[in-house]
C-alpha cells in the first residue's frame, strides 16, 4: 500500500527486475507528491543484470532525473525501494559490492 511523502515532500517509488540470475533485465519509477500525483514516471530495458543490480540501476536513475529537473532543486526526495540489499548497501557503505562502485558515485 502506497503511503504519502510528508507535506512538500517527493517520493519516488522505484523497482528492478530480472528475467534469471543474470537475465534481461528493466527497471522503472514513479514520482509524486504529497497528494499522491504523478509528477513524473520511468521505463527502461538496462540490458543483462541480476535483480539486485537492476534494483540499484533504479535507484540511481531516480537520483540522476531528480538532480537534473530545475523544480527538484533544494527538495526532501524519498526513495523507495522493496530490495532489502540495495537499501543496506546504500546506507551502509562498507557493505556496497565493489563491482559496482562507480553506481554508487
Amino acid at each position: 500500500m502506497w503511503s504519502p511523502p510528508m507535506t512538500n515532500r517527493f517520493k519516488w517509488n522505484v523497482d528492478g527486475s530480472s528475467i534469471g540470475k543474470p537475465g534481461p533485465s528493466g527497471i522503472g519509477g514513479v514520482l509524486r507528491n504529497h497528494h499522491g500525483i504523478l509528477l513524473g514516471i520511468f521505463s527502461l530495458s538496462v540490458g543483462i543484470l541480476d535483480s539486485n543490480i537492476a534494483e540499484l540501476r533504479a535507484v540511481v536513475k531516480a537520483i540522476e532525473l531528480s538532480a537534473s529537473n530545475c523544480f527538484l532543486h533544494h527538495k526532501h526526495i524519498i526513495i523507495e525501494s522493496d530490495s532489502t540489499n540495495v537499501i543496506s548497501w546504500m546506507n551502509n557503505p562498507h557493505n556496497r559490492p565493489r563491482i559496482h562502485h562507480k553506481l554508487f558515485s
